[in-house]
């Protein structure tokens, strides 16, 4: 890929998409649960990105953690509601992909049913430097 070709990264998270909903004021066990959960989730997302980007640099591509970006994500969990999990997942990027994740200025979410899918629980992720 060269400097001139869009430059975008793909990797593919295998397992339940964890869900970022409100449980900021929960006390109950089940939340701390689900806020344990997400932070497992957000790291192993915030891993894969890295090597994403890391496997394209060393193919040469500058990929600047400033300016606009496009985050497309496709997934199966039957646990999590889309909205929620596309927040957790831009979250566990920051720092790695971009600065921030209001520099995600569009974004797109697919979530498929069982059969559509015909796969384990899971989630494709693709950002786009544009």
């Amino acid at each position: 890929m060269t400097e001139e070709a869009t430059k975008e990264i793909r990797f593919f998270y295998e397992g339940h998409v964890a869900s970022k909903s409100n449980t900021r004021y929960a006390k109950s066990h089940a939340a701390r649960s689900r806020r344990d959960a997400v932070k497992a989730y957000q790291l192993q997302i915030g891993q894969l990105a890295l090597q994403a980007v890391a496997a394209e640099k060393r193919k040469g591509t500058k990929l600047p953690l400033t300016g606009p970006r496009l985050v497309k994500l496709y997934g199966f969990n039957q646990r999590a509601d889309p909205d929620n999990w596309f927040k957790a997942t831009l979250d566990a990027m920051e720092g790695v992909v971009y600065l921030k994740d209001d520099q995600v200025i569009e974004g797109y979410f697919k979530s498929y049913t069982a059969e559509e899918w015909k796969g384990t629980h899971g989630l494709l992720v693709v950002v786009r430097w544009l």
